[in-house]
């Protein structure tokens, strides 16, 4: 295990005393004092809380959970690791073209979008990894941008459909809290700016036509340009002032930035049929550009990958495909090869400053309280819970810290469970077990079952009973398996679904496959 998960006394300015945890722990509400700022782990917010932690441990992971009245809690996740970064793409797998997200070897799609007379293409992936922005073509073929949360929640529509603009190949801001993309009316190409917040667009000058723009994280963007006859790759300031030429060929384009700003890699199609990717490198005191791969295949959208070791593109000579080139130059590799093919794909880290509870939250607008599991060095789950009396609740560890347990197994009590969703990484798609217009709208309480190899939550029972100890659940063993018995209201699974929608006194968890079983 990379790291472990302490929360102590000492931590002072987290608004939390006394170190809980082990067999039997539980933390006891009392009155809320102010709402402070708190960390714990990898996590930041806001929170009304003395309850010390409770915390239980496995052979790779730590599982914690804090309760209180809980205004804000953000993920502070930012990973340089591929395996837990995800890509957009689009795909006519439905019939029209629509947006999925994935892992980056094409596993554990999850479909963003679902519509049938609008085809969507070119999706990137906010550097925040909570929001995916695309273009989308309707039956007047013109195209505009669509700004979507990464849980398939339709965000906003930056650029207003029914207008004869076409608007494409959509950038984020390095804070995430802006875009720019491309504009085409009665005109040359030019860039548009889009405020997240407000609302608010705003053209932005460049001293000529731009388009395909990309935002470094130094703050400059990058786009092509024709106003010296040929398409060449240039650079400016955020507001499009100072605009430099970078690329010496005639026809240059796919413009992408390396994660630290200081390298622009571009395709050079000059000496037709290769095409090349090139990287221009900047330096405080010059520059060097040099090839680091050269095909005769149709090539685009160039995207460098969020560790900065690779740099990704389209080949659309079979399939098309996604490969990858060394940045130092090689050989290229196949990331995904859909069956169908894909038209346009983004790469993007997925769980860096996730808003996880707060307004626009993706588990919830406040909390009663939290659980999050880390394993490997890196946040793997969390789950959010409220209550109609938050001081209520009770968080109970129901195994202790022995380091041999394969499931790291809690129960929240309380008054009157109102909500109680969780998400795992890399997904990081809420999944809902007791929520207004649920099957499960409210319950008593819940165990809640976390893997003690991959740290994702892997069974959430919600419960009704007193809190009588001889009428709440219970869990034992037998063999490998953690057997569950109670009055259950469902067994959610970690993919969300429940395998007990009539009720279940039994449910028998196999911790190595994660199967439930529930009678």
């Amino acid at each position: 295990m990379k790291r472990t998960v302490t929360i102590c006394a000492a931590a002072l300015a987290v608004g939390l005393s006394g170190c809980g945890g082990g067999g039997g722990s539980s933390a006891v509400a009392t009155a809320p004092p102010v709402i402070t700022p708190f960390t714990s782990g990898e996590f930041s917010g806001r929170a009304a809380s003395t309850n010390p932690p409770v915390t239980t441990a496995g052979q790779s992971t730590v599982a914690t959970g804090l309760t209180g009245t809980i205004s804000l809690l953000k993920l502070h996740a930012a990973s340089v690791d591929l395996n837990d970064t995800r890509i957009a793409f689009a795909s006519v797998a439905t019939g029209s073209g629509d947006i999925y997200t994935s892992n980056i070897d094409g596993s554990s799609p999850f479909r963003l979008t679902k519509t049938d007379t609008v085809s969507e293409e070119n999706p990137v992936i906010s550097p925040a990894g909570n929001k995916v922005a695309f273009q989308g073509a309707g039956t007047d073929f013109f195209r505009h941008i669509a700004l979507f949360r990464s849980d398939g929640v339709f965000l906003a529509q930056v650029s207003p459909t029914g207008t004869a603009f076409q608007e494409e190949n959509v950038c984020w801001s390095p804070d995430s809290s802006k875009l720019l993309y491309e504009q085409t009316f009665n005109g040359p190409t030019h860039l548009v700016q889009y405020t997240i917040s407000g609302a608010v667009s705003t053209p932005i000058n460049t001293g000529g036509d731009a388009g395909e723009p990309a935002w470094s994280s130094r703050n400059q963007l990058a786009f092509t340009s024709s106003r010296g006859g040929a398409q060449n790759i240039w650079v400016s300031n955020a507001d499009g002032s100072s605009p430099t030429i970078a690329s010496g060929s005639d026809s240059c384009d796919s413009p992408s930035w390396s994660p630290d700003g200081y390298t622009l890699y571009y395709i050079d199609h000059t000496s037709v049929p290769d095409n090349r990717i090139v990287a221009f490198h900047r330096f405080f005191f010059g520059s060097e550009t040099n090839t680091i791969f050269t095909t005769t295949d149709n090539i685009s959208q160039l995207r460098a990958t969020p560790d900065g070791q690779w740099v990704a593109f389209q080949d659309s000579s079979t399939g098309p495909s996604i490969q990858r080139v060394p940045v130092g130059g090689g050989s290229s590799s196949t990331v995904y090869a859909p069956v169908l093919g894909i038209n346009g794909f983004g790469w993007g880290p997925m769980i860096s400053d996730r808003l996880v509870v707060g307004v626009g939250g993706l588990l919830a607008t406040t909390a009663s309280g939290f659980v999050y599991a880390d394993s490997g060095g890196h946040t793997q789950s969390v789950l959010a819970f409220n209550a109609t009396t938050p001081s209520s609740c009770i968080l109970h560890a129901m195994t202790g810290i022995g380091g041999t347990e394969q499931s790291l197994v809690f129960t929240v009590d309380a008054d009157n469970l109102t909500l109680l969703q969780f998400a795992n990484n890399p997904v990081w798609i809420a999944q809902p077990v007791i929520l207004g217009g649920t099957s499960t709208p409210t319950a008593n309480g819940a165990i809640i079952s976390i893997g003690a190899f991959d740290g994702h939550v892997n069974a959430v029972l919600p419960f009704n009973g007193s809190r009588a100890v001889g009428s709440r659940p219970t869990v034992t063993r037998s063999g490998s398996a953690y057997v569950f018995s109670g009055s259950f209201l469902g067994a959610y699974g970690n993919d969300g679904k429940n395998v007990a929608p009539a009720g279940a006194s039994t449910v028998r968890l196999d911790p190595k496959t994660g199967v439930l079983t529930a009678s």
